[in-house]
């Protein structure tokens, strides 16, 4: 793959072209490779997706929990799970050029993405299956939760567009127009609200509701009481998060998750 075209990406000849005096060159490089990272493991969830899809969830050079690894933003490998134990128990399946090329297909669905912030989604998402399998739950749960209150922001706002005033198809009565649109696209509006709404108009399925909710409820007890996340926490929020990426972004990531041996859906 070409990184020129990856937004946001500069080629070490353009960083040197930009880089002011005393500035850190290393810094600005390493700054510079961030969309490149963010390429990569979006490309990595979506792999992981489509394996599970061909029942060959498998593993790669003796990389644990059955899922291909994440990559720093210096671009190396950060393996998930106890690096002493790779050896154990690790099985080689060859991934298939049918599982690369819808891989490949999901990346060009991202670059090419309206929201130029479905690739980092995407990628964030693979960071929080990674922080599920290194068992680190906390971190799972709140970076899925940023994915999700983000993709929910995008579904409110096509929601409050479709019942906009002159929309016969819509069910807000009266229509959403002028200063009542813009005070249902305010921040007083939570997620919460928006969760509610959106489940009773039936634009999210009770699936989706009764995972979004269990993950925001997680969520808020850890932010506000640190109360201890879970297994499930993380893995609800993780579901959640695919299934709105799936329906947001139009790519299928990793939806299964494996700890300690156990799979969980």
């Amino acid at each position: 793959m070409a990184f020129v075209g990856v937004a946001g990406f500069l080629s070490e000849q353009q960083v040197d072209q930009k880089l002011h005096p005393n500035e850190n060159w290393s810094l600005n490089r390493l700054n510079a490779r961030v969309p490149v990272g963010n390429v990569i493991n979006a490309f990595l969830a979506c792999l992981n997706g489509s394996l599970q899809s061909s029942s060959r969830i498998c593993e790669i050079g003796y990389v644990p929990n059955n899922r291909l690894t994440n990559v720093g933003n210096d671009l190396t490998p950060r393996f998930s799970g106890n690096i002493n134990d790779r050896g154990t128990g690790s099985r080689h399946n060859i991934i298939s050029e049918d599982d690369l090329r819808t891989a490949s297909n999901a990346i060009e669905i991202l670059l090419n993405h309206s929201d130029q912030g479905a690739m980092t989604l995407v990628s964030l998402y693979n960071w929080a299956v990674g922080s599920l399998c290194d068992l680190d739950f906390a971190r799972s749960l709140i970076t899925s939760w940023a994915i999700i209150e983000r993709l929910l922001e995008v579904i409110w706002l096509e929601f409050i567009s479709e019942n906009s005033e002159g929309n016969s198809q819509g069910v807000l009565k009266p229509p959403t127009s002028g200063k009542r649109a813009e005070k249902l696209k305010g921040n007083n509006i939570t997620a919460s609200i928006k969760v509610e709404i959106l489940s009773v108009s039936g634009r999210l399925s009770e699936k989706e509701y009764t995972l979004i909710e269990q993950g925001r409820r997680a969520r808020n007890a850890w932010i506000h009481s640190l109360k201890s996340v879970k297994f499930q926490d993380a893995v609800n929020a993780a579901g959640a998060a695919a299934i709105l990426i799936k329906r947001v972004c139009g790519v299928k990531v990793q939806n299964t998750y494996q700890v300690w041996g156990q799979w969980s859906n």
